[in-house]
């Protein structure tokens, strides 16, 4: 009797330790995102994640990424990954990294303004939870009523302002040889806000309102960049 009462104690953790190691798959918070926190309508956006194995036991088999714009209430997949294939002997805390690549465009949820990205992954194999997915806030430039071919959506290279958000003032940086004909800060609306000295690279914005506005430089070749800047 004592044999069989042992038998069925042992069994009973060996089934409750299979029933609870499980895998569970989740979206590492720490990602590299190829953008900033802005980007033109119809450029591509590229985020590299990393799929970890949050759960318990090991994980074998293929793994779908995917991506997708929550455009409250429901979410719209922009792109889906299968590189992730054969995996084996994927341990609990193992990372797996991915890239994906999306135009930014309204034809897939986009829309001017802030977007909300969300990135998760899936699988076929049975019994596995998930976990976090990833959540990133972009913002996309762009005027309604103007095309693509417009100046706007084209640009001699790329400019940076920092800090953003800022209180007094920001820099600008700029990564090109281009020197801009002209800088000049806009609302939202379009309307010139402040013309800036091209010669200097530091500007003060403590005279603004808080709210959000648009750096735009204007290049030899006619083309305008525009960026985001944030005003506390």
């Amino acid at each position: 009797m004592r044999k069989l009462l042992f038998a069925f104690t042992y069994c009973f953790l060996t089934l409750s330790g299979i029933a609870y190691a499980q895998t569970t798959l989740s979206v590492s918070p720490n990602y590299i995102q190829g953008h900033p926190d802005s980007i033109y309508y119809n450029d591509t956006l590229q985020y590299t994640v990393y799929i970890k194995n949050t759960g318990s036991a090991v994980f074998n088999g293929d793994i779908i990424v995917s991506a997708g714009v929550d455009n409250g209430g429901s979410i719209t997949t922009v792109a889906n990954d299968s590189t992730l294939t054969l995996i084996t002997n994927m341990a609990p805390n193992d990372s797996l990294p991915v890239t994906l690549n999306f135009p930014c465009k309204d034809s897939i949820g986009f829309g001017i303004g802030i977007n909300t990205v969300v990135i998760w992954p899936a699988t076929d194999i049975p019994g596995t939870q998930y976990g976090d997915s990833l959540r990133d806030s972009v913002y996309v430039i762009g005027f309604v009523g103007l095309p693509p071919s417009d100046p706007w959506y084209d640009r001699c290279g790329n400019i940076s302002v920092n800090p953003n958000p800022a209180y007094t003032y920001s820099w600008l940086g700029m990564d090109h040889t281009c020197t801009p004909t002209y800088l000049r800060i806009r609302d939202l609306f379009g309307r010139l806000v402040k013309e800036l000295d091209i010669n200097e690279r530091q500007f003060y914005v403590d005279d603004l309102p808080s709210g959000i506005y648009l750096i735009e430089a204007g290049w030899p070749s006619g083309h305008r960049t525009t960026l985001k800047l944030l005003k506390h």
